[in-house]
């Protein structure tokens, strides 16, 4: 498998996540079987340019964002958590703007608080 076959299996999948999509959701939006769609994600089969061009334009996004190598997630932990966390970021991204700042300065202050206290420990020795 190239880098590019990766690419384009991964982010597939992790932009439909994002959205908030199933495969059944996408292959209804473009026209194309969620058998297909499916294919695509476990690099089974390429989808053919205009299928692709189908995918993007369902999805909101460029051809080039598809096959986009830097938009792949690296770490393997966050197939584990991300269903979560990314259900929780799209019911946030549906409130005023305003409450949105809120959460994200809310979790930015718990992180740096975390942070902190992580070298606090490892300065004391502690855990």
């Amino acid at each position: 498998m190239t880098n590019d076959e990766k690419s384009l299996s991964q982010n597939l999948k992790f932009i439909r996540m994002s959205k908030g999509l199933s495969q059944q959701d996408l292959a209804n939006k473009c026209g194309i079987s969620k058998k297909a769609i499916s294919h695509y994600e476990t690099n089974i089969s390429n989808p053919p340019i205009d299928k692709l061009k189908a995918i993007s334009v369902a999805l909101n996004v460029t051809i080039a964002d598809l096959l986009n190598e830097k938009l792949l997630i690296k770490n393997n932990n966050l197939n584990v958590v991300d269903l979560r966390i990314l259900k929780k970021i799209i019911k946030i991204k549906s409130i005023p703007v305003k409450e949105q700042n809120k959460i994200w300065l809310y979790i930015e202050t718990v992180l740096k608080n975390f942070e902190l206290e992580q070298k606090n420990n490892q300065t004391h020795g502690t855990k």
